[in-house]
């Protein structure tokens, strides 16, 4: 159920600055938590950082910005299943009434998983082991269905333990809209491990999906990357090593229908993120 510590209630964010609140000194320990930020007065910008001490899995730090809203709606598209990965994906309803959900899960293999129903009791959450419905060695993308009179919130966790490329965790949360462009102001963070777009056809139809690389100064930027042609459903890949996009470059992917893009980066610290939509 709802909980409201009056040490969190009525806090004073001056202009320009930060607050942070450490869950363990507000609330009790438990094993799931959502939480809900509201400005009475003004506005603000609301992030999450998780702290992992290795007790229960490897050891790292994942942040995420917070969403916005709830939404009948959620679509993320960089699940990575390979071996010695992990994902939870949560689903937190903060509505006075429960919920029903449907989880869809397109593997990259052609392998088809049956919709996955969820129930999400009133102030409370519901969490699913994707882990346990998804063979090791594929990618994979997640879309999200309530009602659209109970609209939820959901969030993917996922952790990399050996033998998986990396070590660490990252979580993201989903894009309740769709566009034909996404931008990513940074593509690789280093020259080192692994990192890519992926792009995810919700347009119902086959569409074509390129990736744009600008560089400052650069009169015949941007340089593309061969268009994949993407069915319904599916995803587009584009390893960013690979096609030759360094750590300075801002990327785009583009489509003639409508996509939602997200960003992988499996390096010396995993992170996922939702591209910035153009929209009309």
């Amino acid at each position: 159920g709802i909980q409201a510590p009056g040490t969190a209630q009525a806090v004073v964010v001056p202009r320009h600055s930060r607050l942070s609140f450490p869950v363990s000194t507000v609330v009790r320990d438990q094993t799931n938590l959502a939480f809900h930020v509201h400005a009475r007065v003004g506005r603000v910008i609301a992030e999450q950082s998780l702290y992992f001490d290795g007790t229960n899995g490897p050891a790292g730090l994942a942040t995420a910005l917070g969403a916005m809203a709830p939404s009948p709606g959620w679509r993320i598209p960089t699940g990575d299943a390979q071996s010695g990965a992990s994902a939870t994906l949560a689903v937190a309803n903060f509505a006075n009434v429960g919920t029903r959900v449907q989880v869809v899960l397109t593997l990259d293999n052609n392998t088809t998983v049956p919709p996955i129903p969820v129930t999400v009791p009133s102030m409370g959450i519901a969490d699913v082991n994707l882990s346990q419905r998804v063979a090791a060695g594929t990618g994979y993308a997640i879309n999200v269905r309530a009602p659209a009179g109970s609209p939820v919130v959901v969030e993917l966790l996922q952790s990399w333990a050996p033998p998986a490329s990396v070590t660490g965790w990252a979580t993201t949360f989903g894009a309740t809209t769709v566009a034909k462009r996404w931008a990513f102001a940074l593509g690789r963070v280093d020259n080192t491990g692994d990192a890519q777009l992926v792009a995810v056809n919700v347009s119902g139809k086959p569409i074509s999906v390129e990736l744009l690389a600008y560089t400052a100064g650069d009169p015949n930027s941007p340089r593309s990357a061969p268009a994949q042609a993407v069915s319904p459903g599916k995803r587009a890949v584009f390893p960013l090593g690979a096609n030759g996009v360094g750590t300075d470059q801002v990327v785009v992917l583009q489509s003639d229908g409508a996509i939602v893009a997200g960003r992988l980066v499996l390096g010396v610290s995993p992170s996922m993120t939702i591209g910035l939509p153009e929209l009309p």
